[in-house]
């Protein structure tokens, strides 16, 4: 079990060890433009082929005075362009704040732990903790502070010789959950149990089952993204007209198929689970230009039964 340190005096020795494992390995240094989409700087960071690092104090907080500890991919260092951090992993000096998403935690072996909270989906609606544990291998560790049992993901052991190499699976890690979720191929739907999406939907604005038109060049339809995932989960993969698997694998392991409104939206249709299906897009196209009725009461029977 690990204790997470509160103590700012063990909490100074912890950052330090930290800094001089990472100093081992990152041994070159150069100014560039790091910081976020809203907004960037210009500092003096230290990196190698994988890592980039920088870190600073930030006591003028008066509620979460921290360590700021920033990372992020050395491969895509840019002089030309500022540099995204992927995560920061701060430390807060006043003992216990859940504000702040790292800290450090020692074991009965006397080894200190890196820890993140969890809370990596880059503040977009329900992509946070466990939707990342749920598509990445780590698993929660239990951590005590202050008599309370809690949870975190362990980044690595910071005196650890491998600890380099254990953050930087961590940034990609990160980093390839934050572009699925930016490309949406991921989103509030995909992680939740089949239980809690029935209910979603089920609770879901009754106004949102005949969806509101949408206008720009052309006319389209806000569609419920828990419906959607309703029909490629009872999909599993594989087309439902030709019952072939989907033509290729999407970043997120699945089989691609596209979702299609039997009775058509432009038409009057319902965005609920019974009218939607899941088909690959040569059936898709098939269904929106012949839409045979033969593969239309075919289509409706299969949504029928998935949805009782």
């Amino acid at each position: 079990m690990f204790n997470t340190v509160v103590e700012l005096k063990q909490i100074n020795k912890c950052q330090s060890v930290l800094l001089e494992n990472l100093s081992a390995s990152l041994q070159l240094s150069g100014n560039f433009n790091i910081g976020f989409p809203g907004g960037s700087w210009n500092e003096t960071i230290k990196f190698n082929d994988e890592i980039w690092f920088h870190h600073f104090e930030i006591a003028d907080d008066a509620t979460s005075p921290r360590y700021w500890n920033g990372f992020g991919l050395a491969q895509n260092l840019s002089n030309n362009k500022s540099n995204n951090i992927v995560v920061e992993i701060n430390i807060p000096t006043n003992g216990i704040n859940r504000r702040v998403a790292g800290f450090f935690a020692e074991n009965e072996m006397g080894e200190i732990g890196l820890f993140h909270r969890g809370g990596l989906g880059g503040g977009r609606k329900g992509v946070g903790k466990q939707a990342f544990l749920r598509w990445s291998s780590y698993e929660l560790t239990p951590v005590l502070t202050d008599g309370i049992n809690e949870t975190a993901i362990l980044v690595g052991l910071i005196e650890s010789d491998n600890f380099p190499a254990k953050l930087y699976q961590f940034l990609l890690n990160i980093e390839g959950f934050k572009q699925l979720a930016t490309s949406g191929e991921i989103n509030e739907a995909t992680y939740i149990s089949d239980e809690e999406l029935l209910e979603r939907i089920l609770n879901e604005n009754p106004k949102q089952n005949r969806p509101k038109k949408s206008t720009s060049e052309t006319t389209g339809y806000e569609r419920s993204e828990f419906v959607k995932e309703f029909a490629l989960r009872k999909a599993n993969g594989e087309c439902q007209l030709c019952r072939k698997d989907g033509p290729f694998k999407t970043k997120s392991g699945r089989n691609f198929l596209e979702v299609h409104h039997i009775d058509w939206l432009s038409k009057g249709g319902l965005d609920i689970p019974k009218n939607v299906i899941a088909l690959c897009p040569n059936c898709h196209r098939t269904m929106h230009y012949v839409n045979n009725q033969k593969d239309i009461e075919k289509l409706k029977s299969t949504a029928y039964e998935q949805a009782l």
